[in-house]
């Protein structure tokens, strides 16, 4: 590099920067915690932090075997810090998100090239799917990131040849590897290892020499768990390691758990949707990759990526239990190989190239269109209907510029892409947050207030009638029961005759004077005051 590209280079990195910390910062506290996952790992390092208890993960004041501590420490340590709040809980994730990308791009840097580092780093940052979930208060993203970095740092060990180096990040691997299955379990550990030896199996160098790698990067991992695995085994007296290892890991490979089946192709759809707006060059990639691996010259680098990508691909395809989040663990090596072919593509074809940006960014103005005029059709508040349509409107606006500036005044393919990215990103979290903070105020709000109110009506536990909505316990911050309606009508009965008055919160619909449950429980009813009531739900209480 010259002097002038050196210039432009740290130019173009300091934007880049910038950009993450807009991506995975802007509005991640403007709208409450989503759907289950978050409330409930939002609601487990709440009671850590609040009962100091930081061995024994507990969710509704009863324990919770699904994961490790790992990630509850995370969210608590940043309550301690920032305060407890949305945009704290969400804190971890976005850091992990920002650290990956980093961390990619130096990889990318130090084994493809400068150029081809950051623009892998730019492709990760800006699929889909990884932005959604590095803006989301759940495990995905802080396993992808220590598994990821685990197995940069063990290529790296493999690829310098200084053995003071190598040792450093071979320790390193096992630090990060350790940190994973703190994080999410053993899967951290096995599926590094399989990476590792069909790599070496590929390059023909699966011998004593390598095996040594296994034994320090296992003897790290099971040094950093070893000690919080033993202390939760004897406070749970063996229940938490009976649960988690055999339910939550083993069953989820042979059974379906948690209700979350799928075809054997349910993984296809997710990927190429997740990793817009990079699905055409990732299938260009991909396709050329397993073309030439057999290639003398083909890049060791690339081939490790490839058996990254199949290995994660199939295992969680013959999977039983499947998930949308799992796949996640693909996407940076797949971010790799994309930038490694987009690169090559880029000095080879750059008129074509320019024509699919433009292609893409036409398919965006159409989306648009189509969506500023469904949102008056949806169910969200008409408050929000207006702030979302001026936003697609803006961003309708900005595409339609970026195609005149990608047409008339991008003559390189660095420029072309930075362009397309920053015309794309910005109005595009923009109006992301804008639909999930109404979306959020349509789906979850009423449940967020009722709960807080009835702690404030001084309820000591909440009856959430007809549905498990661990929203409650995060914002109500007392026990909620989430048993089938027959046995709370019986416990509802059980406490009047107490004297002892219910706090329970249900759907509007569930007061329905046709259904069979109201119709045997009339006079039970009659004993119900409605506290509040939205468009969903309702606040009521039982007096004796």
């Amino acid at each position: 590099m010259n002097k002038s590209q050196k210039i432009s280079y740290f130019v173009q990195a300091f934007l880049f920067i910038v950009l993450l910390i807009y991506i995975f910062f802007y509005g991640i506290g403007d709208y409450g915690l989503l759907a289950k996952d978050e409330p409930r790992y939002a609601g487990c390092a709440l009671e850590m932090l609040e009962n100091k208890n930081w061995i024994v993960p507990k969710f509704n004041f009863q324990d919770r075997f699904d994961k490790p501590a790992l990630f509850y420490w995370l969210i608590a340590s940043a309550y301690k810090i920032l305060g407890v709040s949305e945009f704290s809980s969400r804190v971890p994730s976005a850091l992990c998100a920002i650290l990956l990308v980093l961390f990619t791009w130096y990889i990318g840097s130090k084994v493809l090239g400068k150029k081809t580092g950051l623009l892998s780093a730019i492709i990760l940052a800006t699929s889909v799917e990884y932005i959604f979930l590095g803006r989301r208060a759940a495990t995905d993203i802080v396993l992808c990131f220590f598994f990821s970095t685990s197995l940069y740092s063990m290529y790296l060990g493999y690829f310098i040849k200084d053995w003071k180096i190598k040792i450093f990040w071979t320790v390193l691997s096992g630090l990060f590897c350790g940190l994973a299955i703190l994080t999410k379990g053993p899967i951290g550990l096995v599926l590094l290892l399989g990476i590792l030896t069909v790599f070496l199996i590929c390059r023909k160098q699966f011998d004593i020499k390598h095996l040594r790698v296994y034994f320090i990067i296992s003897f790290i991992a099971l040094i950093i768990n070893l000690p919080w695995y033993i202390m939760v085994h004897n406070a749970t007296k063996g229940a938490f390691t009976q649960a988690f290892f055999f339910t939550h890991n083993l069953q989820r490979f042979t059974s379906v758990v948690g209700e979350h089946p799928g075809p054997i192709w349910f993984y296809i759809p997710v990927i190429l949707v997740g990793f817009m707006p990079w699905t055409l060059f990732f299938l260009y990639g991909l396709f050329n990759s397993v073309r030439g691996y057999k290639r003398k010259h083909f890049n060791k680098f690339i081939l490790f990526c490839l058996i990254w990508t199949f290995i994660i691909f199939f295992f969680f395809t013959f999977c039983k239990t499947k998930m949308a989040t799992y796949i996640l663990l693909l996407f940076p090596p797949l971010s790799l190989i994309t930038g490694y072919w987009l690169n090559i593509l880029g000095k080879k074809y750059f008129k074509p190239l320019k024509y699919v940006f433009i292609f893409l960014l036409l398919v965006l103005i159409l989306t648009s269109i189509v969506l500023i005029f469904l949102i008056p059709t949806t169910t969200l508040y008409e408050a929000d209907k207006n702030p979302l349509i001026k936003a697609l409107f803006f961003l309708f606006c900005i595409f339609m510029l970026g195609i005149l500036l990608l047409a008339k005044f991008s003559h390189k393919s660095y420029s072309l892409i930075y362009s397309f990215v920053f015309l794309v990103m910005i109005p595009f979290i923009y109006v992301s947050n804008v639909a999930l903070s109404g979306y959020y105020r349509i789906t979850f709000s009423e449940l967020r207030d009722y709960a807080k109110l009835a702690r404030q009506q001084g309820a000591s536990e909440i009856i959430s009638f007809g549905g498990y909505k661990p929203i409650l316990v995060y914002y109500g911050r007392i026990p909620v029961d989430f048993d089938p309606k027959p046995k709370q009508i019986k416990k509802i009965k059980k406490l009047l005759s107490q004297n002892k008055e219910v706090y329970i919160i249900g759907y509007l619909s569930d007061l329905d004077s046709r259904k069979p449950i109201v119709i045997k429980n009339v006079e039970l009813l009659k004993k119900l005051k409605i506290l509040d009531s939205g468009r969903k739900y309702f606040l009521g209480k039982f007096s004796f």
